[in-house]
């Protein structure tokens, strides 16, 4: 490497303090006060420097000087505070020219003059070391009483020349004859004094020099120590950096580097060289290549103990190695694997024993463990890496336990290896870090709710791994899903905007005595099935999985309330079609019921329905069997609705139909016992969408029908009217019913063709009648209640008002 030296001219400098004892304190400051005709105090001794103030306080005074020189004093003007600094040393009279002469005000200042100092030397020159040709600065800094003077020494001998008598000294292009001691004499009036001395040590411009470089080829094989040596020469001291590759070796800083040979991976040729350097110059050696000789075969590792997938109690690890260099070290490392923790032991090297053997006893941790070994030779070649997995047993005491909160059950445990100890209530020893499973199974009058202690979980099954120390409990309640078992059907809806996208039915929902429920769930026409169970909480999930053609997704959350006789099943059902919308669900079971009835319903517009929407009433006649109710009607609009379902054990039917292709709506509740209120409680909705649809509320008001005895009527008509209206046709007729259930015309109404018939088997009724001459015909279709003694239908309307 060649390397070019540059000589800088070295100017060194130091600040120039300032002799601060040339300049004399800041002055004080003394006050008179003038009180009455007097000053206070009549004589002031102040020194050099000083600031007087006086201050009058009650009159009209002047502060003016006595004789020629009146400068010093305030003047002959009247004041009322003023101040002067006395810079001459003497004895000034002064006087009130207003109360001199009445009342002898005067008064006197005596200034001293000041004391002079001897110099003291507050900043010494330095000594300085430089190179031949540098410039070179002394700086001294004094206080004392000015004028103070300076002469500077070259070895005690007075120096003359730019600088020699001044605050500081400068030596330009310093030569070999100007290196000495140096001082300074600083004297004024009072005194001298000397400072100490700075030695100048001037250089020789002389470069550093390689004088003894190093081997410049050293071939040796590895694991072998090198040392490479080299020599310098130049002004003191001297210093020695080792390098590698262009980078500096750490802690290689004397004239040999002691090191031992060992290749880098594939890199086995490494170039060294030194640097020796003064505080002005640097050399660099010669390049110096260390070749590094790898042995031809790398060593060879086998491990003997523990054996592969081994389950011991020992941890005693032991192996053999071989290689054609000699093996120096065996390196091992641990990894432990329990229960998904990973935990890696610090390596360590193993005790080489006679004939290639090598052992070592870790401190294994219980469970999983993988043992990882690799030998080294003398040539620092590494044997490929081999490894063992085994299990470490360290039992630990289990305890397993039954909670019987009114339930009783048992448990049954597994372990994942074949003939080791199983889990149970006998508080067996468990491996740590092994597997193991219990499975709680409930009694056929309980249900299993969790396990509780080490690990929580309500699945029955429990599969975990040993730890120390475990403990866990099977939990068991009474099974109230016996009592609660059966078939629900219940309907659900938004609290507000009901519609065919957000209202619908569900039926058939069966719950099995263990809990698990299926069933069906009606929106928007169609259905889907459900297959969910209950926790022990009482609550589950289920999603739907309807396309997005069909709005998405529908998901529900069941809850169920056993306390609640009957026992009912209330909740949410949410979708996402058109925004997201959530609705209230209540289903209820149906009641175990051996009897047969039946009913007849009207469903009559609401007074605060819909201008379009029609002006008839709907109907629906109702047939109960063993708890399962079929309705068949029509609504007032001629549209035929259907349904069967089962009734609840008060009379509760959830109706819903979906209408017009699945996009309108009829649903609600109603209570068949409770059909025959007047005025109704039962409101359905009615939902008809188009250019002139509307949502109506419509008043279910119903009764029992029962068959009439053979040749007598079904019903009474309370007046004998029948009214026949509709936009512009408004008919009364009077009308009786026959003992065959004919609907007869009495004379005197109107002349319109009239007849119509009452089905006795279930209450339906049908009119036909006439508009008048040359008119066409029509037929209306209602039910009647036997209770109330009235029919209705959509278009003709009979009622006892």
């Amino acid at each position: 490497m060649k390397m070019i030296q540059l000589l800088l001219k070295i100017t060194v400098r130091i600040a120039i303090a300032t002799a601060v004892g040339a300049f004399a304190a800041r002055g004080a400051t003394t006050t008179v006060n003038i009180v009455g005709t007097s000053f206070d105090p009549v004589i002031v001794t102040v020194n050099v420097g000083d600031t007087i103030v006086w201050k009058n306080g009650d009159d009209e005074h002047t502060v003016s000087g006595v004789g020629g020189d009146q400068s010093q004093f305030c003047g002959s003007g009247l004041i009322t505070t003023c101040s002067e600094i006395f810079n001459t040393a003497g004895s000034f009279p002064y006087e009130c020219n207003i109360h001199a002469k009445c009342c002898n005000m005067t008064g006197m200042v005596v200034v001293l003059a000041p004391v002079a100092v001897a110099p003291t030397i507050t900043t010494q020159p330095l000594e300085e070391m430089v190179l031949e040709g540098s410039t070179v600065s002394f700086t001294v800094a004094a206080t004392g009483s000015t004028p103070l003077s300076y002469q500077w020494q070259l070895d005690s001998t007075n120096l003359s020349g730019s600088g020699s008598d001044t605050t500081n000294l400068v030596l330009d292009d310093a030569s070999l004859a100007q290196a000495g001691t140096y001082s300074v004499i600083v004297s004024n009036a009072a005194g001298t004094t000397l400072s100490s001395n700075a030695v100048l040590t001037v250089q020789p411009r002389s470069n550093v020099a390689i004088t003894g470089q190093p081997a410049a080829l050293t071939r040796v094989n590895a694991g072998k120590e090198v040392t490479l040596t080299a020599t310098g020469a130049g002004p003191p001291p001297l210093s020695y950096q080792w390098m590698l590759g262009g980078a500096a070796i750490a802690n290689a800083t004397n004239t040999q580097y002691q090191f031992e040979a060992l290749p880098n991976g594939a890199i086995t040729t490494f170039v060294y060289a030194v640097s020796v350097s003064n505080n002005f110059s640097a050399a660099v050696s010669s390049n110096a290549e260390v070749v590094v000789i790898r042995a031809k075969t790398s060593p060879a590792l086998t491990i003997t103990t523990p054996g592969a997938q081994a389950r011991t109690t020992n941890t005693l690890i032991k192996g053999t190695a071989t290689s054609t260099g000699g093996i120096t070290a065996v390196n091992y490392w641990v990894t432990n694997i329990n229960n998904g923790a990973v935990t890696a032991l610090p390596s360590a090297t193993a005790t080489l024993g006679p004939g290639g053997t090598w052992s070592a006893s870790p401190p294994l941790l219980p469970g999983t463990n993988i043992l990882s070994a690799m030998a080294v030779d003398a040539f620092a070649n590494q044997s490929p890496v081999a490894a063992r997995t085994f299990f470490y047993k360290v039992p630990s005491l289990f305890t397993l336990t039954i909670g019987k909160e009114g339930g009783n059950g048992s448990v049954v445990g597994t372990a994942y290896v074949v003939g080791d100890a199983r889990p149970g209530t006998n508080n067996p020893l468990l491996n740590i870090g092994e597997g193991y499973a219990v499975t709680a199974t409930p009694n056929s009058q309980s249900l299993f709710t969790n396990w509780t202690g080490t690990i929580s979980s309500t699945n029955p099954v429990l599969r975990f791994v040993m730890e120390p120390g475990m403990a866990m409990q099977a939990n068991f309640v009474s099974n109230f899903f016996i009592g609660a078992a059966g078939i629900y059907n219940g309907l659900f809806s938004v609290s507000n905007g009901v519609s065919e996208q957000t209202a619908g039915e569900i039926s058939g929902l069966t719950l099995k005595t263990g809990g698990v429920l299926s069933g069906k769930l009606w929106l928007a026409g169609a259905s889907w099935s459900i297959a969910s169970a209950f926790n022990v909480e009482g609550n589950a999930t289920a999603e739907i999985p309807r396309g997005p053609k069909l709005g998405g997704p529908v998901g529900l959350q069941l809850s169920l309330d056993w306390s609640s006789t009957p026992p009912i099943i209330t909740g949410w059902v949410t979708g996402t079609n058109g925004g997201a919308w959530t609705a209230g669900l209540t289903a209820e079971r149906a009641g175990n019921i051996k009897s047969a009835a039946k009913y007849t319903m009207l469903m009559e517009p609401d007074s605060n329905a819909p201008a379009d929407s029609p002006p008839g009433t709907g109907y629906a006649a109702i047939s109960e069997l063993n708890s399962d109710v079929t309705l068949v009607g029509a609504l007032a609009d001629g549209t035929p609705y259907s349904q069967s379902v089962t009734v609840a054990a008060n009379g509760d039917v959830p109706v819903y139909a979906s209408l017009y292709t699945n996009t309108g709506l009829l649903t609600g509740w109603i209570n068949l016992p409770g059909l025959a209120a007047n005025p109704s409680t039962t409101t359905l909705t009615w939902i008809k969408p188009g250019r002139s649809g509307f949502t109506n509320n419509v008043a279910a008001v119903g009764s029992p029908w029962t068959n009439p005895p053979a040749h007598k009527a079904a019903i009474t008509l309370a007046d004998d009217q029948l009214l026949v209206s509709n936009a512009s046709l408004l008919l009364d007729f009077n009308v009786t019913v026959s003992n065959t259930d004919a609907m007869v015309k009495i004379p005197g109404g109107p002349t319109n063709i009239f007849n119509g018939t009452i089905n006795p088997a279930n209450g339906v009724l049908k009119v036909t009648f006439g508009y008048g001459i040359g008119k066409s015909t029509s037929v209306g279709v209602g039910a009647a209640l036997q209770n109330q003694n009235i029919g209705a239908g959509y278009f003709v309307i009979k009622t006892n008002a």
